[in-house]
C-alpha cells in the first residue's frame, strides 16, 4: 500500500510540475511569482496543518483504542480469527495508521522548512521543487484525511446502540 501511495503521489508531483511547465512558464516569472504570492502562504498553510493533523490523529487514535480496539468482544474476534491460523495483530490497523499519520505530519513539516530555506534562492529548479513538494504533502495530507474520517466513522458507527 506504501508503494502505491509513493506512486500516485509521485503523479501529483509530476503533474505539478507539468502545469507549472506547460502554462505557469510561459506567462511569468515563476521565481517572482512563487516569492510576491506562495511562499508565505504555503509555509504558514503547512506549518498550521502540521499541528492540526497531529492533535487531529492522535485524538482519533486514541479514542478508537480506548472504544473499539479496546473492548472485548474485539479480543474475542481476534482470538477467534487467530485459531484459524491467520497472523493478526490487535492493535496492527492503529499502529499503521498512526505510522501513515506520522508520515503525514513529517510531509507538512518538511514541505513547511523546505519553503524557508530553498524556496529562498532565485533557482527556478529549488523553486519548483518546492512547488512539487507542496503538491505531495497535499496528497499525503488528503490520503491520511481519508482513513482518519474512515477510522472516526466507525468509531462513531460503535457507540450507536444496536438495532435489533
Amino acid at each position: 500500500m506504501t508503494i502505491i501511495i509513493i506512486i500516485i503521489g509521485g503523479f501529483a508531483v509530476g503533474l505539478s510540475l507539468l502545469i507549472d511547465l506547460l502554462f505557469i512558464s510561459k506567462t511569468c516569472d515563476i521565481v517572482s511569482f512563487y516569492h510576491n504570492n506562495l511562499l508565505g502562504l504555503i509555509f504558514s498553510g503547512f506549518l498550521t496543518l502540521t499541528g492540526f493533523l497531529a492533535s487531529v490523529a492522535t485524538f482519533i487514535i486514541v479514542k478508537a483504542r480506548e472504544i473499539i480496539f479496546g473492548q472485548v468482544e474485539y479480543g474475542v474476534r481476534i482470538a477467534e480469527i487467530k485459531k484459524l491460523g491467520i497472523d493478526v495483530s490487535r492493535y496492527g490497523p492503529l499502529k499503521r495508521l498512526s505510522y501513515f499519520s506520522m508520515f503525514g505530519i513529517v510531509s507538512c513539516l518538511a514541505t513547511s522548512l523546505m519553503q524557508v530555506s530553498l524556496g529562498m534562492s532565485d533557482n527556478d529548479i529549488a523553486i519548483r521543487i518546492c512547488i512539487g513538494s507542496a503538491s505531495f504533502s497535499c496528497f499525503v495530507v488528503l490520503t491520511v484525511g481519508v482513513f482518519l474520517f474512515l477510522l472516526a466513522r466507525a468509531v462513531l458507527d460503535s457507540l450507536e446502540p444496536q438495532r435489533d
